[in-house]
């Protein structure tokens, strides 16, 4: 508790002028481009994700970055990186609220008498038609099929409807409003491929005789769809309908049969309790640091801290001797990633169709004697936090200690036979499941310094060091698996398990070695 204070008051502004700079920035970006200026039209995951998640990092390191440099960790190293990267992910978090918040706010459900009046209400989502009639056009549907759940274990099935609406039976030749009905039905997706298509069979059916019999003024309100997988299916049922793509300002309005919740009631009082949390976190964070005593001797005495320049920071992605095979791996899941979200237009979740073409682990496949699946899985990823998470693995645990240790030659060979490893254990494991992802690697490359810690092959303040981080990265991959649909804990497992075996493989070969000198 030695001068925290001190900390507290050296730090404390940098944290506050960071998070209130990202908030007030993010909620301006939103209400300007998307709201007033209507320029800026992308999914909804783009702004929550993408621009907020820029915004944390960038003032993290903008504002916090210098600041950390006033603390040591309690080993004395001056590495405070994890400071300002919790702090952007925390901001970040902060960010997306506001987001929500704004769109709550904003969104309002909203009266009006008649179709046509729908195009004049720019600024919400929501609206409540007194009359409208739709078109005798023959309606058409289409059907998504895809999986959820965990270790997808849901089988889902989505069933589209639209109709053109109109108004004084009048029928537009372009830019036409439609009614749109959406149809969910989830299924076990550990079901036979014969019963699965019995029950997308009867289900459809369902559907179609529901729509011969709905009352289409029945809904309480209708939500107009903005860019998503939802706007993709109705866009398909359009191209039937039509036999050509849809217009450029079609509306589409998804009939909605629950009554209208307010969204933004209590988003103030969640904001408040957000920020004391913040607060929370890092008052407590301080503790575990200790005031760098020279960096605060030059702060007292020239007003600032020298430190990098924060575009040193990009050095991790680049090969240099120490760093080499690291960065490579890093680039390639990148270069992976722009590859899969060029192809699906989409960057948060790629499709599952996607992820098989691009070389993902999937039983038939390999059954049909597609084997080099179970190196090409390893560098894809199901989407940008898969990535992120997988990445800042790599930079701990790999460019912290595993090259650094092992070498390039041991680094390649640990990561790539324990990705292989899990994804033979995903294999067996799972039956028609999608694998991909470096997870099983990591764990590979944690397994093996787990067995060289159990060997005593490092010093004990240093195994302490290991079993901490693998402790807190298991810990959080647990959680994040329970969490997360899809989660792939047999190639964890695998992985794991190879990668520990590994380590005992380097370790009698060095102890071979050295009894041979």
């Amino acid at each position: 508790m030695k001068n925290y204070f001190l900390k507290l008051r050296l730090l404390f502004p940098s944290l506050f002028y960071a998070l209130i700079v990202s908030v007030v920035t993010t909620v301006l970006l939103r209400w300007i481009l998307d709201f007033e200026l209507h320029i800026v039209n992308v999914r909804e995951s783009y702004w929550v994700f993408g621009v907020s998640l820029f915004i944390g990092l960038i003032s993290a390191i903008i504002f916090i970055r210098p600041a950390s440099k006033l603390l040591l960790t309690r080993k004395d190293s001056d590495d405070t990186s994890s400071v300002w990267i919790i702090a952007g992910m925390i901001i970040w978090l902060f960010c997306w609220f506001a987001q929500y918040s704004l769109v709550a706010h904003l969104n309002k459900l909203v009266k009006i008498e008649s179709v046509n009046e729908v195009r004049d209400i720019n600024d919400t989502m929501y609206c409540e038609i007194e009359d409208f009639e739709l078109s005798s056009k023959v309606a058409h549907s289409f059907t998504s099929l895809s999986v959820s759940g965990k270790n997808n274990s849901k089988y889902d099935i989505d069933v589209f409807f639209t109709f053109p609406m109109i108004e004084n039976n009048e029928e537009p030749d372009s830019g036409e409003i439609w009614y749109g009905l959406k149809f969910h039905e989830q299924i076990s997706n550990h079901k036979s491929d014969q019963e699965k298509e019995l029950r997308y069979n009867s289900f459809v059916k369902e559907c179609r005789d529901s729509i011969s019999r709905f009352n289409f003024k029945s809904v309480h309100y209708f939500e107009r769809i903005g860019m998503s997988d939802d706007l993709d299916n109705f866009e398909r049922t359009i191209e039937v309908i039509r036999d050509a793509k849809p217009f450029k300002n079609d509306l589409i309005l998804q009939a909605v049969l629950e009554p209208f919740v307010d969204k933004s009631k209590n988003s103030l009082g969640k904001g408040l309790l957000g920020v004391l949390g913040y607060a929370i976190f890092y008052l407590v964070l301080l503790v575990f640091f200790k005031l760098n005593e020279s960096t605060y001797e030059e702060y007292s005495t020239k007003g600032e801290v020298k430190y990098d320049s924060a575009f040193e920071i990009l050095n991790i992605f680049v090969p240099t001797e120490g760093h080499f095979i690291t960065p490579i791996i890093i680039d390639l899941n990148i270069l992976m990633f722009f590859v899969l979200a060029y192809y699906d237009q989409e960057f948060m979740s790629f499709s599952t169709e996607s992820l098989i073409l691009f070389g993902g682990n999937i039983s038939s496949k390999i059954i049909d004697g597609e084997i080099w699946r179970f190196i090409t899985n390893i560098f894809l990823h199901g989407g940008f936090m898969h990535l992120l998470y997988n990445s800042i693995a790599l930079v701990v645990i790999s460019a912290l200690f595993i090259e650094a240790i092992f070498g390039k030659s041991w680094l390649l060979l640990i990561y790539l036979v324990s990705g292989i490893g899990g994804g033979i254990t995903s294999f067996y494991w799972y039956d028609e499941v999608v694998s991909i992802g470096a997870s099983g690697a990591i764990f590979g490359l944690f397994g093996c310094m787990l067995s060289l810690t159990a060997v005593k092959y490092f010093e004990a303040d240093f195994s302490n060091s290991v079993l901490k981080i693998l402790g807190l990265y298991a810990g959080v991959s647990f959680v994040y698996g329970l969490m997360t649909p899809g989660t792939d804990n047999a190639a964890h497992i695998g992985g794991l398990i190879t990668g520990f075996l590994l380590g005992l493989i380097f370790y009698y070969r060095q102890k071979a070695q050295i009894i041979e000198v």
